[in-house]
């Protein structure tokens, strides 16, 4: 029932608006570069909105960089609850409940899956791991993946993605991974990490 779009140009800045689908009347959530992420909760009841801050060189390619993920109200004028970091992707689970995302690690190379709950803003850490260069290309246009390719399993209990797990990551398989493997995360209480078979990037069925 509503519709999200940024609008503006470089001189005069950018503005993330809500709209009804006839474009009649908009209200206005605030000023954003033009480049900024944003994603609906499955449930329609919040929206996660994120500003690039700078791009960093992670090799083979560079990939934008946000500070901090704001989840909003459908009116956009509550801030229900916010995230901080060197974000770099974030996906909401089909429960709308929780947003896993994926941050920068102080190991060059290593990135962090993390689980954030919205109702009472708890985050875990889950796992850290070196990504396939597919599975680096999903997190650079994440808001365009989210809604056709699933790193969620339908029961919003685990995530799927593709690449290495980093040394010293809690898993039951770290020591018969060779090579990019598609790894699959319980998110807590009951973490466990798995690496389920070779590949360079794995995605969720829908149901």
């Amino acid at each position: 029932e509503e519709i999200t779009y940024v609008a503006g140009n470089v001189s005069a800045g950018y503005t993330l608006y809500l709209s009804d689908p006839d474009a009649i009347g908009r209200t206005s959530v605030g000023e954003v570069p033009g480049n900024t992420a944003f994603l609906w909760s499955p449930d329609g009841r919040r929206l996660a909105v994120a500003r690039p801050e700078f791009v960093f060189p992670f090799a083979p390619m560079g990939v934008l960089i946000y500070r901090r993920i704001s989840v909003l109200s459908p009116g956009g004028s509550e801030h229900v609850a916010e995230i901080e970091g060197n974000v770099i992707a974030f996906f909401w689970s089909p429960d709308s409940a929780k947003l896993a995302y994926v941050t920068l690690t102080e190991a060059f190379g290593v990135l962090r899956w993390n689980v954030f709950r919205v109702a009472d803003g708890t985050d875990h850490p889950l796992v850290d791991f070196r990504p396939s260069a597919d599975q680096l290309t999903v997190f650079r246009f994440f808001d365009q993946y989210a809604r056709s390719h699933f790193q969620w399993s339908p029961d919003s209990r685990s995530i799927v993605f593709a690449g290495q797990l980093a040394s010293g990551a809690v898993s039951a398989s770290l020591g018969r991974q060779r090579g990019e493997g598609i790894i699959v995360v319980a998110i807590p209480p009951a973490l466990t990490v798995d690496t389920i078979a070779q590949g360079s990037l794995g995605f969720w069925s829908p149901r």
